[in-house]
């Protein structure tokens, strides 16, 4: 029932009111914003991401041609591409060179 929505939204401090021009300031490059925004990518880049699990894609015939192929866990689900090409995705945090970065 209308009557029930329209206290739900008031309930909700929503007001209904005409189209007016108004314009918004983004302080996105506020002293203290450039601080945070640095120390956050700082963090992200440095702890957070190199504990994501990655995962690489390639064509089959780009992985054969790998020099160091024997090294490289080849257990990788394979699949068609779009074109019709053989393609493989790797696990990458399986590979050994992995345990050496942490």
């Amino acid at each position: 029932c209308y009557g029930t929505v329209l206290n739900w939204v008031h309930h909700l401090k929503f007001n209904y009111a005409t189209k007016s021009k108004s314009y918004m300031v983004d302080g996105h490059e506020h002293k203290e914003q450039k601080k945070h925004r640095k120390e956050l990518t700082t963090e992200y880049i440095t702890v957070i991401e190199t504990r994501c699990h990655r995962w690489v894609q390639m064509s089959v015939e780009d992985f054969d041609a790998l020099p160091d192929r024997a090294e490289i866990l080849s257990s990788g689900y394979t699949y068609k591409g779009i074109d019709g090409t053989d393609m493989i995705e790797l696990h990458v945090d399986d590979h050994a060179c992995r345990s050496q970065m942490e």
